[in-house]
């Protein structure tokens, strides 16, 4: 039994020096593909990822409750300003890393094009319902309100509307066929051979689409920092050009 013991604690002490906790990204969902190739890529170089992707808002509100996320992506400004002003973000490490785009989708059974201007007959031009993320708190769903508003074409499908917890979600209606068109970002269209695209939606029609970065308060480790420097750096956003996010200094 002594012996035993003697086994268990040695255990506990030994752990921690041989393998480090890994550091943790809360990242907005149409990053979580590419992230995990990303986080192939550090594992290489001794970081170990773990990835958690959802809803930005859903993601912020979590950390906001103390959940044990080291680094967090948002897919807009509001919800890392959200954290900043709680003082829950280090704010010296804030950056902004990519960018991206708004699509009109469609099921492989929906409309080919649809011509993306005020004077277009949106509501006749199918029956079904339009995928979006949450419009009220979800970016994705925002930036498509946005469009749909500048375009005159919101009060026409408001009932029509299937709001998604995320982007993922709302491709997964249009991919199964449950809602006839979605708006999704550019680069969750690129994922799918499910969907076709019916219109690239221009980027004045919706605020900049940008994605920024920050360590989490209290998270400033060697071992976070290593890895938001890694994220940031010009191979990883090799990588995400790659996947269709776009360059913020073009």
């Amino acid at each position: 039994m002594t012996a035993l013991i003697i086994v268990i604690l040695f255990l506990a002490l030994c752990t921690p020096a041989n393998a480090e906790r890994p550091v943790t990204v809360y990242a907005a969902a149409s990053l979580a593909g590419v992230l995990e190739e990303l986080a192939d890529s550090a594992r290489a170089q001794g970081i170990d990822l773990r990835i958690s992707s959802g809803g930005s808002s859903a993601l912020a509100r979590q950390i906001e409750m103390g959940a044990p996320a080291d680094l967090y992506v948002s897919a807009n400004t509001q919800w890392m300003d959200y954290l900043d002003r709680a003082g829950l973000i280090e704010a010296s490490t804030r950056m902004d890393l990519v960018g991206n785009g708004l699509v009109l989708i469609a099921s492989q059974d929906g409309p080919d094009r649809i011509s993306l201007n005020r004077g277009f007959n949106i509501a006749d031009a199918f029956l079904g319902r339009v995928a979006i993320a949450d419009p009220d708190h979800v970016p994705g769903g925002v930036y498509a309100k946005q469009a749909l508003k500048r375009l005159g074409w919101w009060k026409r499908l408001q009932n029509r509307i299937a709001p998604a917890v995320d982007v993922r979600a709302a491709l997964a209606l249009v991919e199964r066929g449950e809602c006839e068109m979605g708006i999704v970002y550019a680069t969750d269209a690129r994922v799918s051979d499910s969907v076709r695209v019916a219109g690239r939606i221009r980027s004045d029609l919706h605020e900049p689409i940008v994605y920024p970065i920050a360590i989490v308060h209290g998270k400033s480790g060697r071992r976070t920092r290593d890895a938001l420097d890694l994220l940031a750096s010009e191979r990883s956003r090799q990588i995400l050009r790659k996947h269709g996010f776009k360059d913020l200094s073009d």
